[in-house]
Order: C-alpha cells, then sequence, then structure tokens
C-alpha cells in the first residue's frame, strides 16, 4: 500500500530532503489510552500560538533541519568533486592522490593555507578548467587557447600576462555588454566583436533596439525617387522588425541603421523620421560584412 500512496512518486522517501522514518507499528501492543495519547500527540498542531516554548523548539527544529541540509550539499559536493579528481588523474594516467573519499574530505575541508600541495595543484587545476570552459563560451572558441594546459601557460607565465590581460578584458567587456544589452547571448557579444574588428563603427547591438515608428514620417518620394526602390513605409518597418542588428551613429545615437536579411533602415530619431531604406540587393560590402559576420552566412 505504501507504494501507492507514499511512495507513488518514485522515492524512497515521502518527498525529496524528507527526514521522516519508518518503523513496525502494531495496535495490539498498545491499550486504547496509549493509542489515543500517541495519535493527539501525532496530530498535535505546529503552530507556535504565542507560546515561547514551542517557539524556541519551531526554530532550534528549522536550525537543524537547515544545517542537515547544508551538510547534505556539502557532501554531495565533495562526491562528485572526488569522482572528477579521479577521471582526470586516470585520463593523465596517473594514480589518484586520495584512496578513498574519506581521505579526499578530510584534506578538502582543511583551511586553504593547510591543505597538501597535491590538493592546492587539484584546486588551480578545477578552478582554471571552469574559468577556460567559461572563457570560452563568452569570448569564443576560436580567440582564446586551444587547450587547457596552454590556457594555463598564458595565465601563470610572466611573459604572456599581456596575452592572458587581453582574454580577462575581452570576458569582462561582456558583463558591460550584457548590463546595456540585457537579452544579449555570448554568441550575440562575439559577433559584436567580429564587427568592430572589421571597423564597423557606432554602438552595435545585437539583438537591435526595435524602435517604434508610430510617431515617424516618412517620404516616399525622398527614398525611392533616386533608386527606385519601390518601398513603401511597411517594407521599411519591417526591415526593422525584422533586424538582426542595430547601429547607433553621432551624436547620443541620433542616427540609426536596422540591417535584417531583407533589407536595411536608417531613422533619425531627433527629426523622427525614416530617413532612408534599401533592399538587400542594394547591399555593399560593408552591409555584407555585418550580415555574414551576425548570422555567419552573407552574399558575396
Amino acid at each position: 500500500m505504501l507504494y501507492k500512496t507514499a511512495f507513488k512518486s518514485g522515492y524512497s522517501i515521502i518527498h525529496p530532503n524528507c527526514r521522516h522514518s519508518w518503523s513496525p507499528y502494531r495496535t495490539e501492543l498498545y491499550d486504547e489510552a496509549e493509542i489515543r495519547e500517541m495519535l493527539d500527540w501525532s496530530n498535535r498542531s505546529w503552530k507556535p500560538d504565542g507560546d515561547g516554548r514551542r517557539v524556541q523548539q519551531t526554530e532550534k527544529l528549522r536550525e537543524e533541519y537547515a544545517h542537515g541540509q547544508q551538510k547534505m550539499r556539502q557532501w554531495n559536493a565533495e562526491i562528485v568533486e572526488y569522482e572528477r579528481m579521479k577521471t582526470y588523474y586516470a585520463e593523465q594516467g596517473q594514480e589518484v592522490p586520495y584512496k578513498s573519499l574519506g581521505a579526499f574530505r578530510r584534506e578538502v575541508r582543511k583551511p586553504k593555507e593547510q591543505q597538501s600541495p597535491a590538493m592546492q595543484s587539484w584546486k588551480r587545476h578545477y578552478g582554471d578548467k571552469q574559468q577556460y570552459e567559461r572563457w570560452k563560451e563568452i569570448v569564443g572558441v576560436e580567440s582564446m587557447p586551444k587547450t587547457l594546459a596552454i590556457f594555463q601557460q598564458i595565465k601563470y607565465n610572466r611573459n604572456t600576462q599581456e596575452k592572458y590581460t587581453r582574454l580577462e578584458k575581452s570576458f569582462q567587456g561582456y558583463s558591460t555588454y550584457k548590463r546595456d544589452n540585457p537579452a544579449a547571448t555570448p554568441s550575440d557579444y562575439q559577433a559584436v566583436c567580429r564587427l568592430k574588428k572589421q571597423g564597423v563603427e557606432g554602438i552595435i547591438h545585437i539583438p537591435p533596439r526595435i524602435i517604434d515608428l508610430t510617431e515617424y514620417g516618412y517620404s516616399s518620394r525622398h527614398i525611392n525617387n533616386e533608386h527606385q526602390r519601390g518601398i513603401s513605409r511597411e517594407d521599411a518597418k519591417s526591415f526593422i522588425d525584422r533586424s538582426i542588428v542595430s547601429i547607433e551613429q553621432g551624436k547620443k545615437g541620433r542616427r540609426q541603421v536596422f540591417y535584417s536579411t531583407e533589407g536595411a533602415t536608417v531613422i533619425d530619431t531627433v527629426e523622427k523620421r525614416i530617413v532612408t531604406s534599401w533592399k538587400r540587393n542594394e547591399y555593399d560590402q560593408k552591409a555584407k560584412t555585418i550580415i555574414k559576420e551576425v548570422i555567419g552566412s552573407g552574399e558575396e
């Protein structure tokens, strides 16, 4: 019956992190008064109701539970880290410095300055690996050293500190870019960096900052007469709505250019008007480069 009620979710306990315990109970071993007393105790209210002693008991139980959960998280983290250590040393063809989980735990729980050289070396490697993987995600694989070992050589070699500093600044640059562009992903930031290397000027936004054109003017004669583009206001608006990058130019970003795979539109945020718009068949090499760097493909 328990496996159809209490354990029906597949746990061997009532719920995750449960502290309940189970033991056999036989009613024939107790008289009615004892059974009633146990039921009353089991069904008692857990609300303190202003009782100072009960408040203290409740707080103590909460503290014990929180402490127990903290210890469980620590134990589980140590198990995971020890398994990673064993895997790492096996890949290196070396024996793990600690022959048991208990030995590993005793060492890893020591203050940092008291830990053995083997543990300090592992901590440095483990931290470097996490840093290396995170930096690859942000800075881009093509900009990072090919292996963790090369990254560590750059990090700890005085002669390569300048190169490490450049990588660090690029990584930190993502945090600044993310603050101004909350929806940006690491790949978006990498595309921005590539555009800057290509010499694209202005403040680049990926994803673009879409502008509401409700109050913006549009002159079909000005935009279409010279090149016979046949672009309507709806076309110009759709290029903005579907844009994959926007670039602020001029003082306080007065001029903003939106590029999509179908076409581009330029607006003036001060005069609130659509300055010009053109379809992708008119893209020059600069526009093609922008599209290519953002989406990885483009017309040549």
